[in-house]
């Protein structure tokens, strides 16, 4: 099959794609924003202090981390 044959059929496909994208764009789609801002505030307040917690122990292990770490190279070349 030649290039044309395969640009010609491409070009084909396009055009009548094209007017199907048009008659999909007619309905309207409304969202109430006032309760999805209402909904995400109450939320918000209630799930903030659970990922804190979360937050705070990767927080805690990380700095333990860094601690043991440090001890750890101090004690390395310590030679008794």
């Amino acid at each position: 099959m030649s290039k044309r044959f395969w640009f010609f059929g491409l070009l084909v496909l396009v055009c009548l794609m094209v007017p199907s994208s048009v008659f999909a764009q007619s309905t309207t789609i409304t969202v109430d924003t006032g309760v999805l801002f209402t909904q995400t505030n109450t939320w918000i307040t209630v799930l903030l202090p659970i990922f804190a917690i979360g937050g705070g122990i990767a927080i805690a292990a990380a700095v333990l981390t860094l601690i043991v770490t440090m001890i750890r190279k101090a004690l390395q070349n310590v030679s008794i």
